[in-house]
C-alpha cells in the first residue's frame, strides 16, 4: 500500500496495488493524477531551529546527522558529535537512532522532547540535536519497498534503446513521410471531399487535442518524455517504444526513455542504424513492415531474436532543429502499422517536439537561475556573470592554486548565546553574516563557509589577482569597522557588543570539490589553510593578524606591528612570524585604518566605544562614537586605543569641541570633534604611524 495526495482536491489516495499505467483517477474528484518521479515522494527533514533554519533535506532510505562533513546534514556545532544520529528505513518503518554515546555525553538525541536510543518516526515528529530542531515529514507515507513496486507498472518494463548496425532494406520500406513544418494533414481542406474524410480528420483532430492537453503543460523534461510514450501507446498499437534525444556536443543520439510490454521485454530495444541515419539526414518518417519476410533481415540474428514485424521511426523536429527520434515497433503482424498510422505518429511527434523544446528551454533557464543563486552565495556578482558567460575557466576537481585565506571569529559569542535564546542568536548571526559577506564580495573574495560564528573566505579562486593579499586585508579592516556600527544596534537592544579577530595567510592550496558523494562543497585544503586557522586562534578582539607569507606581499602598502615573539603554533613544525595590521594604502591610493578607542568622562562609570577617524599632530581629532548623553561639547574626556598587546595602553586627555548626530544604515551615532589636551609620547608615535 502507498499513499499519495490528489493534486487537485488533496484527498489521500491509498493504492492497494500497482496501477496499470502511470496515470490514475482520484477516488474523490475523479480527476487524473500521475505517479511522479520517486524523489517527489521522499521524506524530508525540515530545519525549524538552528543555523540552517528554513532548509529542507529530502532523502530515500537513510540519512546521517553530525558534525563531520561526511554526514548528509552537517551541523557545525561543538555540542554535536561527529556522528550524532541516523534515520533509516527498516522493514517498512523509519527509525531515529542516537549515535552520540548517550551514556558518556549529556547531549543525546530527542524525539518529541524525550531522549531516545532508537525510536520509530511518524510524520511531523520533532527531532532535537543539541540546539538544532528538525521536523520529520513523510506526507506520502513513503518507503523504498512500496515505491519500488509502484514505479514499474506491471505491463511496462523500462529498458535501454540502442542503435543497431543491422542494415535495413529501404527498397522494401512500406511508407515514407517527408517532414514539413508548414504542412499538417488537418490543413488540407481540399481532401475533405466526403463525410468519411471529414470524420477521419475530426478523429485526428481530437487525438491531437488530447495529445496537446496531455503534454502541453508538463515542464519537467524527463516526465514529459514518459508521458509522450504513454500517449503514443494509447493511439498506436506498439509493443515497444523509445525516444532518443540528439546531443549536439557529441553529435549523437542518446536513449532518453523507453517503454515495452512485459511479455515482450527481452533485452534492449534495437533500432536500425540505417533507419535512424535516413530519418535524421533526410528528415523523413519511416515505416517498415513484415521485416521477417525481407531477405536482408532474414539473415540478421538480432532481428530474428526480437521478432520485429513492423517499426516506425520519426524525427522530432522543432523550428527546423533536430531534437531526437521517436521509435515504435511490434512483433505482431498488424494492419494498423500503415501509412495512416505513420502520418498520425508524425503529427504526434510534431506536437511532442514543441513540448520537448519548451521543457528543455525551461530546464536551461532553471539551471542557470539555480547556478546563479548558488554562486552568488559564495562569489561577488561580477565573478558570477563572468563564470556564466564562460569568461572564466571554472574547473571542478582538485588543482593546485595560490590563494589567500581569511578566518574571522567572534570573541565571547558562545557565552552571549547562553543568555539570549536560540532565535535571537540566529537573528544576530544572520544580520552579522550578511554584512560581513557583502564586504568580502565587494573586495572580490569568495565565501568558503560558515563555521559556527566563524567565517572562512578565500582570495585567488576561481581566478587569481596580484592584489589578492591586499584585498583580503582591506576586507578585514572594513569588516572590523562595520562591526562597530553593527554594535550600535546590539547596544540599543540591551546586548553586549560583539568583538572579532581576523587572521590571514597566503600559500599554495588544493582547490576542488570535497566531501562525500551525497554532500560536497567547493573548498580549499592544505597547510596554508591550517596555518590561517591556527593564526586566528592567536587573535584578540580588534586584531587583524597576517602571517609572514602574506606580509611579504603587502609590506610596502601597510603599517604593521610585529608580535613581540616568534610564535609556535599547534600542528606547525616551524616558527612563524605574525604581524598586526594597523593601516594600509588601498589600490586607489586612499589610506584605510581601523583604530578602535574607548571614551570615558572622568568620575563616571559609563564607557563608550568609538573609532578614531583623524589625528592631526597633537591637536585636533575626529571620532565616530556610540551615543552617550555625557558626551557634550566642552566635556573633558579620556580615551585609550583598544588593540590589546599592539597599541600603547596610556590614556589621552581630550576636550569635545563639537558634536553632530549621524546615521549608518538605520542606526544613529555621534561624530565628535575634539582637541587634544595631553598625549603620552608612546601614543603620539603610534598614531603618527597610523595616520602617516
Amino acid at each position: 500500500m502507498f499513499t499519495v495526495l490528489c493534486k487537485f482536491c488533496h484527498c489521500e489516495l491509498r493504492l492497494e496495488r500497482t496501477p496499470q499505467s502511470t496515470m490514475f483517477n482520484c477516488y474523490n474528484c475523479e480527476r487524473p493524477n500521475k505517479i511522479e518521479a520517486e524523489s517527489s515522494y521522499f521524506p524530508r527533514i525540515m530545519v525549524i531551529q538552528g543555523l540552517e533554519k528554513g532548509k529542507e533535506f529530502p532523502f530515500g532510505d537513510t540519512i546521517s546527522i553530525g558534525r563531520d562533513p561526511s554526514n548528509y546534514i552537517q551541523l557545525r556545532d561543538g555540542k554535536v558529535s561527529r556522528e550524532h544520529a541516523r534515520i533509516a528505513c527498516l522493514e517498512g518503518q523509519y527509525f531515529l537512532e542516537d549515535l552520540s554515546c548517550v551514556g558518556k555525553s549529556g547531549n543525546g538525541t530527542y524525539k518529541n522532547g524525550q531522549k531516545i536510543d532508537k525510536a520509530p518516526l511518524q510524520d511531523k515528529d520533532l527531532i532535537k540535536v543539541a540546539d538544532n530542531v528538525f521536523m520529520f515529514r513523510n506526507t506520502y507515507a513513503y518507503t523504498p519497498q512500496a515505491m519500488a513496486e509502484l514505479l514499474v507498472p506491471q505491463d511496462t518494463i523500462v529498458q535501454d534503446a540502442v542503435i543497431s548496425d543491422v542494415q535495413s532494406g529501404f527498397a522494401k520500406t512500406r511508407a515514407e513521410l517527408k517532414f514539413d513544418a508548414q504542412r499538417s494533414f488537418l490543413a488540407n481542406t481540399e481532401e475533405l471531399h466526403s463525410t468519411a474524410a471529414l470524420e477521419t480528420a475530426n478523429t485526428k483532430l481530437r487525438i491531437l487535442y488530447d495529445v496537446n492537453h496531455a503534454i502541453g503543460s508538463i515542464l519537467d523534461l524527463q516526465e514529459l518524455l514518459g508521458v509522450i510514450l504513454d500517449v503514443v501507446f494509447r493511439y498506436i498499437p506498439a509493443e515497444r517504444g523509445a525516444i532518443l534525444l540528439y546531443d549536439a556536443e557529441k553529435d549523437s543520439l542518446q536513449s532518453a526513455v523507453t517503454k515495452a510490454r512485459a511479455e515482450q521485454a527481452s533485452g534492449p530495444i534495437k533500432i536500425s542504424r540505417t533507419m535512424t541515419k535516413r530519418a535524421v539526414e533526410d528528415r523523413v518518417s519511416l515505416l517498415t513492415t513484415d521485416t521477417l519476410l525481407d531477405d536482408e533481415f532474414a539473415s540478421a540474428q538480432s532481428i530474428i531474436t526480437q521478432g520485429i514485424r513492423a517499426a516506425m521511426t520519426v524525427p522530432l523536429i522543432s523550428k527546423q532543429s533536430l531534437l531526437g527520434l521517436l521509435h515504435v515497433d511490434t512483433t505482431q503482424k498488424s494492419s494498423e502499422f500503415n501509412s495512416d498510422a505513420l502520418e498520425l505518429l508524425t503529427e504526434i511527434a510534431g506536437q511532442a517536439a514543441i513540448a520537448i523544446e519548451n521543457a528543455k528551454l525551461i530546464q536551461k533557464i532553471e539551471k542557470e537561475v539555480a547556478t546563479r543563486n548558488h554562486l552568488q552565495r559564495y562569489l561577488a556578482s561580477e565573478l558570477v556573470d563572468q563564470i556564466l558567460n564562460n569568461q572564466l575557466d571554472f574547473k571542478i576537481g582538485g588543482q593546485l592554486k595560490k590563494a589567500t585565506i581569511l578566518f574571522t571569529d567572534l570573541r565571547g559569542f558562545t557565552k552571549l548565546t547562553e543568555t539570549i535564546g536560540a532565535e535571537a542568536v540566529v537573528a544576530i548571526l544572520n544580520d552579522y553574516f550578511s554584512r560581513m559577506v557583502d564586504i568580502i564580495f565587494s573586495n572580490h573574495g569568495t565565501l568558503d563557509k560558515f563555521i559556527g560564528d566563524a567565517i572562512m573566505a578565500v582570495w585567488g579562486i576561481p581566478i587569481g589577482h596580484p592584489a589578492d593579499a591586499l584585498r583580503s586585508v582591506k576586507a578585514s579592516i572594513e569588516m572590523q569597522q562595520e562591526l562597530f556600527y553593527f554594535n550600535l544596534y546590539q547596544r540599543k537592544k540591551g546586548r553586549s557588543a560583539l568583538k572579532m579577530g581576523a587572521a590571514i595567510n597566503t600559500g599554495e592550496v588544493v582547490v576542488g570539490n570535497m566531501g562525500s558523494p551525497k554532500r560536497m562543497e567547493y573548498t580549499v585544503i592544505g597547510p596554508p589553510v591550517n596555518l590561517a586557522s591556527r593564526t586566528e586562534g592567536l587573535t584578540g578582539h580588534n586584531h587583524v593578524l597576517v602571517t609572514e607569507n602574506t606580509y611579504a606581499e603587502i609590506k610596502d602598502r601597510v603599517e604593521a606591528v610585529e608580535l613581540p615573539y616568534t610564535t609556535p603554533l599547534k600542528g606547525i613544525n616551524r616558527m612563524i612570524k605574525i604581524f598586526c595590521i594597523i593601516s594600509m594604502l588601498e589600490e586607489s591610493g586612499n589610506k584605510l585604518h581601523f583604530l578602535p578607542v574607548v571614551l570615558q568622562v572622568p568620575g563616571q562609570e559609563n564607557k563608550y566605544e568609538a573609532l578614531l577617524q583623524l589625528y592631526q599632530e597633537n591637536s585636533k581629532i575626529l571620532l565616530d562614537s556610540e551615543p552617550g548623553q555625557t558626551l557634550q561639547p566642552g566635556t573633558a574626556v579620556t580615551l585609550f586605543v583598544d588593540i590589546p598587546s599592539i597599541s600603547p595602553g596610556e590614556q589621552v586627555k581630550i576636550v569635545i569641541n563639537k558634536r553632530e548626530t549621524a546615521t549608518h544604515g538605520q542606526e544613529e551615532y555621534f561624530k565628535l570633534e575634539a582637541q587634544v589636551q595631553e598625549m603620552p609620547a608612546t601614543v603620539q608615535k603610534f598614531l603618527q604611524r597610523v595616520f602617516a
